[in-house]
């Protein structure tokens, strides 16, 4: 976790002065689980995402054994944003394979949010 921590600080210093600086990280959520228990695993993901809170999400991941891919981008992602000043993340959507696929037993959840 320091790494990672140590990462997104590291960022935060490279840009803080480039206001047209757009950060990103990239993830799937839960993979080939059922949409209801990837539901209510990645729940407890998101929760962490919106307090802001990076080293609660790689303990959350971790704890809860999510199979989040793009974990370790995130918590770089939330900790340089929170150095520049982020207060709020919000969810934009959350679904899954299924919705498209038509099976909800084994799907790969997907979640957008933005964090300012």
């Amino acid at each position: 976790m320091k790494r990672l921590a140590d990462a997104g600080k590291e960022i935060a210093a490279l840009v803080r002065d480039n206001p047209d600086v757009l950060l990103v990280a990239s993830t799937d959520m839960s993979h080939y689980i059922s949409a209801e228990r990837a539901r209510d695993k990645d729940k407890y993901a998101i929760t962490k995402i919106q307090e802001l809170d990076p080293e609660g999400l790689y303990n959350t991941v971790m704890a809860e054994r999510i199979s989040m891919c793009g974990m370790a981008g995130t918590v770089v992602m939330l900790t340089a944003a929170k150095a520049l000043g982020a207060t709020k993340a919000e969810v934009i959507d959350y679904t899954n394979s299924g919705v498209v696929m038509g099976d909800y037993n084994r799907v790969v959840a997907y979640l957008s949010m933005v964090v300012y």
